[in-house]
């Protein structure tokens, strides 16, 4: 049977999710760099996982009983970082409530399906700019690009978000909106 591919995460509201849109945009007419553009502006909370379309209506009951008890939060996004030569981001100021709901979800998706261990998958809150097709004669003129910039923006966040990938893009397939 068929498997689909799913991430869940958090998408910054419209004004922020623009902003990081142009930055994406940025890599991608001076750097030839594209791939992050596949996607929303997002929190990765869950990576990408596959499941069947039968599975799929246990994981949408899940995910809906597990938002159920969670609270509207805000976030704070503060400037910009990198994982080594591979992913420039913007940076997710540490909090405990997007950790503990983190967690919460990992290990709840876990009892239906067998992602990588995600004990051990140290989660590190960021909002990609750029990644995978970033070439590396041009890693460090995008790092010194956003290394000296500003970016500090804080929102409220109030729900979930599957998103699956169809045609090489990745859309919003269900909202899970905290304490519905």
């Amino acid at each position: 049977m068929l498997k689909n591919l799913y991430f869940l995460g958090i998408i910054p509201p419209v004004e922020i999710a623009s902003e990081i849109t142009l930055m994406k945009q940025f890599c991608a007419d001076n750097f030839n760099c594209r791939h992050a553009l596949n996607a929303p502006p997002h929190i990765t909370l869950v990576p990408p996982f596959r499941i069947e379309s039968a599975g799929l209506h246990m994981l949408d009951a899940l995910l809906a009983q597990t938002t159920i008890s969670f609270a509207p939060f805000f976030i704070e996004l503060n400037g910009f970082d990198h994982f080594s030569n591979r992913v420039v981001f913007v940076s997710v100021e540490n909090n405990m409530y997007l950790n503990s709901i983190q967690q919460h979800c990992a290990k709840a998706i876990t009892g239906i399906l067998p992602l990588d261990e995600p004990d051990k998958a140290r989660f590190h809150a960021h909002v990609t700019i750029a990644f995978k097709d970033i070439d590396p004669k041009n890693y460090e003129l995008i790092w010194s690009h956003f290394e000296r910039k500003s970016f500090n923006r804080m929102f409220q966040t109030n729900a979930l978000f599957l998103l699956n990938y169809k045609s090489g893009n990745w859309d919003i397939s269900k909202t899970y909106t905290f304490g519905k």
